[in-house]
């Protein structure tokens, strides 16, 4: 009796570079999701404070966006990999 070894059966490990990229890409969702409703919570605020504190974070959100795409231009995230999220 023989046994076959199918080598379609095997996953691919992904490199420590690849890892890196998909969380970027994944980090750049979150922020860009974030950013999106700070910047809806900032159009309805009415309260000073609350309009204050809208600012604050969707710079805050800017800054790490900016941050996150250097990162990503770093690691040589391509731009089909992003759309593909």
């Amino acid at each position: 009796m023989r046994v076959f070894s199918f080598p379609f059966g095997k996953k691919k490990v992904p490199s420590p570079l690849e890892l890196r990229q998909a969380q970027l890409l994944e980090d750049l969702t979150e922020t860009r999701r974030q950013l999106a409703a700070a910047r809806c919570l900032f159009q309805q605020a009415s309260d000073q404070d609350l309009v204050a504190a809208s600012v604050y974070e969707i710079n805050a959100l800017q800054a790490r966006y900016s941050y996150l795409l250097h990162q990503a231009k770093l690691h040589e995230v391509r731009r089909s990999a992003w759309a593909a999220s």
